[in-house]
């Protein structure tokens, strides 16, 4: 199912640039982008959706896309193999949800949410590091855990001591 790459949010009017929206995020209504010192971007989404007439289930996500680099790893068939899985960029995410939150308290909730990504999550994203730490958190995901990615034994991946 190939649509195109260009397609706007039905909800907010913005365009995601190169990227569908994600299958089962198609409610989402981005709130805020955050431009961070290490130059990545937060993307700050709202997903709550009504669960009764008068409650409601508030959603808040959080979304940084990290590049995979060839210079954050020592070896090239690292390099290779993380970008082969998960393409060119890797995806942070955190999420906090509540349900059966009252109406009238939708918005305090997810600003509760919000001001606890800004005071716990943000510093340590912001960091310089933050990037290349992230990416090489996912390729050892991938050497300790390759049935995860659908690699067969024989495809496990090497200490990158060795």
């Amino acid at each position: 199912m190939n649509e195109a790459l260009q397609q706007e949010h039905p909800r907010d009017g913005k365009t995601f640039s190169g990227r569908k929206t994600p299958e089962g995020f198609e409610g989402m209504k981005l709130v805020e982008e955050i431009s961070l010192p290490n130059r990545l971007t937060v993307e700050v989404y709202d997903q709550s959706r009504p669960v009764a007439q008068d409650t409601v289930k508030v959603v808040f996500i959080a979304r940084v896309r990290v590049e995979v680099k060839e210079a954050y790893f020592e070896r090239r068939e690292h390099y290779e193999m993380t970008r082969n899985i998960f393409g060119p960029e890797v995806l942070f995410e955190q999420a906090n949800e509540r349900t059966f939150v009252s109406v009238r308290d939708q918005e305090k909730v997810f600003k509760e949410f919000e001001d606890h990504f800004r005071k716990d999550a943000l510093p340590y994203i912001s960091k310089p590091h933050f990037p290349s730490r992230f990416v090489l958190s996912k390729y050892e995901d991938i050497r300790k855990n390759p049935w995860k990615y659908g690699l067969l034994p024989e495809q496990k991946v090497e200490n990158p001591g060795e």
